[in-house]
């Protein structure tokens, strides 16, 4: 702990230092801060191994979170940004972010709450081992698709905050089409991910954690729990999304109102679930799921209703990518069916990889052959700097 406690400095110096250079319209050494963390942390465990102990592990992870910080100053200054220590509480920039922090965090929380939920009501499943199966197919949720959808929520945020806080009619109307296209990419991307997952959970989870102490028996209940959380990925996704268009309005409240309810929601099914119909571990990861469905429609209902984003085309092009989806659904169910591997080192990457690739190919293709606008967006978006 000690060890450790500067990194709370390091973590917050990282992430304001991240914001100011996206206020610059640089994206890429935000993006990268995490790879070098990471990066140093791989090359400590492949050197140094287990002989510092945990106390070297823990002084590795605090070197990690400096780089984070280190890396970032070059761009500042080529940026020609320069920090002048002011203290004026009664600056109007204090005040609206003071005004906006309960709210976000709070909504923030909607996640980890609803996880700590459900791992307080599994202590008494399954032996316990529904705790540890829920918190490991939780991470694989949220790394997979946490990263995907905040690179995109990042990207936009900068844009969408000084068009809303222009006032003009042109920025509110662009504004409005940044937001959307932001999630309709988001969809486009996450629908695949939920269908490999919904379908190769079991490939997925031997391949990444199967080995030791983890059991055929663990894979088994952390698939089972993989499958249920995967049904909320697509509200996750458009949750975050929209949680940033709110909050480029200067609107915490919304969000945050919505997010208490979708805990409610979540603290009453899962209750429903497991304490009544005797579910087990897939009531908790579905309650968790129809939480997060819930607030990402509650918070498109209430962008529509302030802002009239959606149309038409919006719906045409959902529809059309769930028919991607779903024949993307039936080629990977083929090949996994036809096509099983015994289950070694190589046998379980191919169970994996090869399904997964077959299912991608067919998504892209279909999405060319009914004309998604998206793929032709994608791009654009990606090397917009705005």
């Amino acid at each position: 702990v000690v060890i450790l406690f500067p990194t709370m400095i390091f973590t917050g110096l990282a992430y304001a230092l991240s914001g100011v250079l996206q206020s610059y319209g640089e994206f890429n050494i935000p993006a990268a801060i995490s790879l070098v963390s990471n990066g140093i942390m791989v090359v400590y465990l492949l050197v140094v191994k287990d002989k510092l102990g945990i106390e070297g592990v823990a002084f590795a992870m605090l070197v990690g979170w400096g780089f984070q910080v280190i890396i970032q100053i070059p761009s500042l200054v080529k940026k020609k940004y320069r920090y002048r220590p002011v203290l004026d509480l009664r600056s109007e920039g204090i005040r609206k972010s003071a005004k906006l922090a309960l709210p976000i965090l709070i909504s923030s929380w909607v996640q980890p709450i609803n996880t700590m939920i459900n791992i307080n009501l599994a202590s008494g499943l399954n032996g316990g081992m529904a705790v540890a199966a829920l918190d490991y197919a939780n991470k694989l949720y949220i790394i997979f698709v946490g990263v995907l959808t905040y690179a995109i929520s990042n990207l936009i945020f900068p844009s969408i905050s000084r068009m809303a806080a222009s006032g003009r009619e042109e920025d509110k109307q662009e504004f409005n089409q940044v937001v959307m296209k932001a999630v309709r990419v988001v969809m486009m991307i996450i629908l695949p991910v939920m269908v490999l997952f919904l379908l190769l959970r079991v490939p997925i989870v031997q391949f990444v954690y199967e080995r030791g102490e983890f059991d055929a028996t663990s894979t088994a209940l952390t698939s089972q729990a993989l499958l249920f959380y995967s049904l909320g990925m697509l509200g996750f996704a458009v949750q975050e999304i929209l949680n940033k268009a709110f909050y480029s309005m200067q609107d915490g409240k919304t969000p945050m109102y919505i997010a208490m309810g979708g805990i409610a929601v979540n603290i009453v099914i899962s209750l429903l679930l497991v304490k009544l119909v005797g579910t087990g571990l897939e009531g908790l990861a579905f309650a968790a799921s129809v939480a997060s469905t819930l607030i990402a429609s509650a918070l498109l209902f209430m962008v529509q209703r302030r802002r009239r984003v959606l149309n038409k085309d919006f719906w045409v092009n959902l529809l059309k990518l769930f028919a991607c989806a779903a024949v993307m659904g039936v080629s990977v169910y083929f090949v996994r069916t036809c096509f099983s591997f015994e289950p070694s080192a190589v046998g379980k990457l191919l169970n994996l990889i090869l399904p997964a690739l077959v299912g991608l190919v067919v998504y892209l293709l279909m999405a060319v052959l009914l004309r998604v606008e998206e793929i032709v967006m994608l791009p654009a978006m990606l090397k917009r700097k705005k």
